[in-house]
């Protein structure tokens, strides 16, 4: 996390959120369609938090399933969840210390997440 002294410039580097970069999604996940935010995230320098976006569908899934491996720099140092999913009701996302995002406890048959969250580089 960046340290901010009284007195001290701020960066713009420092106050911006880093430019959205692709997730290259894994286990059969694809990004919903044409319309929809796309599977993303981007670092927050200043609080030392990564911001997670995205619409993503499977053929058809449940319980678990890995959707994305968080790339070097961006590994949260604990287990966290980041968010609950917009769909399916009662899912949620977790950021996961061996470099893993993941949604857990998907109703049988899921073919639709939704989910925006933030995950912290520090806890």
């Amino acid at each position: 996390m960046s340290i901010i002294n009284a007195g001290s410039r701020i960066l713009a580097a420092v106050l911006s959120p880093g430019p959205w970069l692709p997730m290259t999604l894994i286990n059969t996940w694809t990004n919903y369609g044409a319309g929809y935010s796309t599977g993303q995230y981007r670092l927050v320098p200043l609080i030392n938090e990564v911001e997670v976006i995205g619409n993503l569908s499977h053929a058809s899934t449940s319980g678990n399933s890995v959707f994305w491996t968080i790339p070097a720099g961006f590994i949260p140092a604990s287990n966290q969840i980041v968010c609950a999913t917009g769909s399916p009701s009662g899912a949620e996302i977790g950021a996961l210390s061996t470099g893993s995002l993941e949604v857990f406890t998907m109703p049988a048959a899921t073919t639709l997440i939704q989910f925006h969250g933030w995950y912290s580089m520090d806890a």
